[in-house]
């Protein structure tokens, strides 16, 4: 069998280290090596620094299969990558007609025109390999070496990216040898339960259940817990582990608490089993303030199943578009689950969805009372024949609050959609 490929990342420039701008490309970059099924050995973050970045290439280069760096490769005077690559590798930097022949489309593509005048960016180590930037104007390298490769990429993560799937991957595919098994990581997404009460109270021996399909890890979301197992195997390992893994949880009391097996965000989740029972999706938010629509159309394609979203925060707005009678935001309030019941009732009338859904609460840090403290949110559901109200408290600040009633609304949208409980 052959080798599994051993990778590493390089990030890039003075301003991670000093806190200025925090990495972004660190996560994308081991995502795409856990699925292109390189075993990652680090991630290391250095400065702006010759005598540190030639070391840390030539180290790497020495360790590795694959290095990527991020960062570097742009047009000013602490852009040295490229340069101390080249110094590295014993190789010359040279004017390329290939490079700027490249970097003249990058331009084009921005309505722009370039010149040599107006960056080196044709200049590049001589045997080096040239990568497209389909987002941006400085192009990457690559090279090639005894069954090995370093690429240097730009540190903005939407060009980083990109390029990681249209360029690095197609050549570390096309030029070296990889390994039938890769690392997995088998996803269960649960919500409605802290982690230490679902290991220590709900199912004290699931750790241990779970450890005789791979290494076992929690991860705290925004209202619940991803428990994540980790293999090395082939794909049938892994079809085998996941479904050994479902055989553990699903009979165990945690099984009613599951809304996905997978790592799919929840809006992008949600779009796609609405997709799937092929109906439309409505939203009528107050204390969110269009939250929830934008997590939704964030997602590309939503537009096939997400009508739209009404925004009513004043109360006098949620009588006017929604229609909540002044006698139930006297008697019951805003924060009511009344009042959510009749703003989704509003909300099916103006935009015609099969689901719709309300959300009405107070994500503070004012507004709150004995009766109903910050954290107070309110649901209205409606789908079908169906109408339900749902009444919550949860903790933090504002924008964490704001977050969480977002992210409880979208569950309850899989919960009318009977998703969560079809396991």
């Amino acid at each position: 069998m052959k080798k599994q490929l051993k990778g590493h990342l390089l990030l890039i420039g003075d301003e991670l280290l000093s806190g200025r701008i925090a990495d972004a490309n660190g996560q994308v970059m081991a995502k795409l090596f856990r699925e292109a099924g390189i075993l990652l050995t680090g991630i290391t973050t250095i400065p702006d620094q010759v005598d540190i970045m030639k070391k840390e290439f030539q180290d790497k280069w020495a360790e590795n299969d694959v290095i990527i760096t991020s960062g570097g490769i742009g047009p000013t005077r602490d852009d040295l990558t490229k340069e101390v690559l080249a110094d590295a590798f014993g190789k010359k930097i040279i004017p390329r007609d290939d490079v700027a022949a490249s970097v003249t489309d990058n331009y084009l593509r921005f309505g722009r025109e370039w010149t040599p005048t107006l960056n080196q960016y044709h200049h590049f180590p001589e045997d080096f390999l040239v990568l497209r930037n389909g987002k941006g104007l400085a192009p990457g390298l690559a090279y090639l070496n005894q069954g090995k490769l370093i690429c240097a990429l730009p540190g903005v993560p939407r060009e980083l990216a990109v390029m990681m799937e249209e360029e690095v991957l197609p050549l570390i595919a096309k030029n070296l040898a990889k390994s039938e098994t890769k690392d997995y990581g088998l996803t269960c997404r649960t919500f409605g339960i802290p982690e230490e009460r679902i290991f220590n109270q709900l199912v004290p021996d699931l750790w241990d259940r779970l450890l005789k399909v791979g290494s076992v890890a929690s991860y705290p979301q925004i209202i619940g817990v991803d428990i994540v197992v980790s293999m090395h195997g082939t794909d049938q390992d892994r079809d085998r582990a996941y479904d050994e893994m479902k055989k553990i949880i699903l009979s165990t009391p945690l099984a009613p608490h599951i809304w996905q097996w997978g790592n799919t965000p929840l809006p992008e989740f949600v779009l796609e089993c609405a997709r799937q029972k092929k109906i439309t999706i409505a939203l009528a938010e107050s204390c969110t303030g269009g939250l929830t629509a934008s997590r939704l159309t964030d997602v590309s394609g939503s537009s096939q199943t997400f009508l739209g979203s009404m925004v009513c925060y004043a109360n006098e707005v949620k009588q006017k578009v929604l229609g909540v009678t002044s006698e139930t935001l006297e008697k019951h309030g805003a924060v009511s689950e009344e009042c959510a019941r009749e703003m989704v009732l509003g909300l099916k009338k103006n935009l015609g969805a099969d689901l719709n859904i309300s959300f009405t609460g107070i994500a503070g840090p004012t507004g709150g009372s004995v009766e109903k403290p910050v954290g107070t949110v309110c649901f209205g559901v409606s789908y079908g024949d169906k109408i339900f109200t749902e009444k919550h408290l949860f903790p933090g600040d504002r924008v964490r609050l704001k977050q969480r009633f977002s992210e409880y609304g979208l569950l309850l949208m899989l919960k009318a959609m009977e998703i969560i409980y079809s396991h």
